[in-house]
Order: structure tokens, then C-alpha cells, then sequence
């Protein structure tokens, strides 16, 4: 079960499709949702049986949604208490590059998120790597939400990925495919080199390192609030 806000809206409205072959996905997408909102979606999702995974997309809105980033990391975290509180297996998958935002400031915001998943022992998948702003065909116009051509068919052999991870930690008697060895999901941009999962752990969390100071991106932070 995934949940998150718009940017995987095509996923669960089915105009882009996951080739997740015989494994079940289920999806709620709730458009502007920042932490507190996934959190109260999540309280009163009923799901018609137990899932063997849960992912959240990392709420990205609290970029604008929050006053400070350690704002945002509170909200994150009690998002995650809540979630943990419901299920037995639930991992946050990181949120997409936005072309709109400093990214120095994005990538403070993700190491919070990482930080407080790492206190409460939840995996964060890191997937900014696999979405170059350098290749604007994985982005719509607006900046914000990946292309159903070339963004969330990557963004969905993501979560391919993340299926097999889990398979790899269930019984065979599951049903789930095997994952085959060299399994590399790659999606061709157009006008540019391609992105390409190539790592055998394509979730790897690296420390970001950027030339924005936390002192100046907090003032941007704040700057983008008022």
C-alpha cells in the first residue's frame, strides 16, 4: 500500500501503469497533502486486508506547509508514529527533486526526514539521485510533479524495486516473482542521458552534501512561508 500526495496521482488513477507483474499495489494519493494530513489519512485509511508492506512518500509540502524544517521533522516524525502504530512493516520513500525549490533547501528538508526515520527505525529510500534535474523531460511543465511519459514510469520501477526488497524477506509460499540477478530498471529520456538503477541496493542512503549553508537555507526556509 502506498500513500503519498499528487505525485503519484497517475499511478493511482491508473494512467501510468506498475509492472509489478503478479504483486498487488494499492494507492491513495491526496493532492497538497503535507505530514499532518497523510497522517490523518492513514488513521482512517480501511484497507480490506493486511498489507505486507506500507509506503509513504516523504511529504514534500511541508517545504511550503511548514515555518521551519525542524517544524517539518516533528510532523514527519509523529506521521511515522501513527503509521508504525497500524502496521508492522512500513518504509518512507523519499520525495521528488522539485525544479521550483532551492535545492539546498530540499536537501536539508530530506535529512531531517532521514534523521527521524533513522530514530524511530524506519528505512528511508533515498531516489533523488535517479532524477537528474539536468533531465527536464522527467518533470511536468509546472516544475513540481513528474511526466506520466518519463518521470512515473521511473518513479514506478522504483517501487518495483522496493517490491522485490520485500520479497526477499517473505516466504516463497507468497506468490511473489523471483528476482531475477543483473535486474537493472532503467526509462529513456528524451534529449538527454538516462537515469539508471544500476546499484544492487538502488535505495543507498548517501549524505547530501551542497554549497547552502543551514543557517541561509532556514531564511528561505521561512522566506517561502510568509
Amino acid at each position: 500500500m502506498v500513500f503519498g500526495d499528487s505525485h503519484h496521482r497517475s499511478l493511482a488513477n491508473g494512467f501510468v501503469t506498475t509492472p509489478l507483474g503478479n504483486l498487488r499495489f494499492g494507492f491513495s494519493s491526496t493532492p497538497g497533502a503535507c505530514a499532518a494530513i497523510l497522517r490523518k489519512e492513514i488513521l482512517r485509511e480501511t484497507l480490506p486486508e493486511e498489507p505486507d508492506l506500507v509506503v509513504i512518500l516523504a511529504p514534500g509540502n511541508n517545504l511550503t506547509n511548514s515555518n521551519t524544517i525542524e517544524q517539518a521533522g516533528k510532523e514527519f516524525a509523529t506521521l511515522l508514529h501513527s503509521a508504525q502504530h497500524r502496521w508492522n512493516k512500513v518504509v518512507i520513500l523519499d520525495f521528488p527533486t522539485r525544479l521550483t525549490v532551492d535545492l539546498g533547501l530540499q536537501d536539508l528538508l530530506r535529512q531531517e526526514y532521514h534523521r527521524c526515520a533513522a530514530r524511530m527505525k524506519v528505512r528511508y529510500l533515498s531516489i533523488s539521485e535517479h532524477f537528474p534535474v539536468t533531465c527536464s523531460d522527467l518533470w511536468c511543465t509546472d516544475g513540481v510533479h513528474l511526466s506520466d511519459d518519463c518521470g512515473m514510469p521511473l518513479l514506478a520501477q522504483l517501487m518495483l524495486c522496493i517490491a522485490f526488497q520485500l520479497q526477499e524477506t517473505k516466504p516463497a509460499t507468497t506468490g511473489l516473482q523471483s528476482k531475477k540477478p543483473g535486474l537493472t530498471p532503467r526509462v529513456v529520456v528524451r534529449g538527454g542521458s538516462a537515469p539508471v538503477i544500476s546499484s544492487a541496493d538502488p535505495f543507498q542512503w548517501a549524505e547530501v552534501k551542497h554549497s547552502t549553508t543551514k543557517k541561509a537555507a532556514e531564511e528561505l526556509f521561512l522566506e517561502m512561508t510568509l
